[in-house]
């Protein structure tokens, strides 16, 4: 069982991928944004992946990843977007994330979630 922080702007997304992961057995964090998602990571050091929309309020997902990467972490990070651009592929890959294209199935992103706490 891990500990994941989801942070989505979208109320139903946060608690959509929250009923996923928790009927997977995953302990679920929740954000509104990236600037609370910090602030929750800094809060629970045992989060071992964490999952964010790219387009957020305060502090957008792509940022906060930088700002992770600038610091060291080694994180695994899924960024969800429904924007589905080549860029947002490389900007997630040469950062170390892996993006998750919206809409996406339940198995897909349980299987994602085994895949990066192996």
């Amino acid at each position: 069982m891990a500990t994941i922080l989801v942070a989505d702007d979208h109320l139903h997304m946060r608690l959509l991928i929250q009923q996923v992961l928790e009927l997977a057995e995953h302990n679920v964090l929740l954000a509104e944004d990236g600037q609370k998602a910090l602030a929750l990571l800094t809060e629970h050091p045992e989060v071992q992946v964490l999952i964010l929309d790219i387009n957020m309020p305060v502090l957008d997902g792509f940022s906060l990843l930088e700002q992770l990467r600038v610091r060291g972490s080694s994180l695994p990070i899924v960024l969800v977007t429904a924007r589905g651009i080549d860029e947002d592929e490389e900007q997630a890959q040469a950062l170390g994330a892996t993006l998750l294209t919206k809409p996406f199935s339940s198995h897909s992103l349980t299987d994602l979630i085994q895949r990066l706490l192996i």
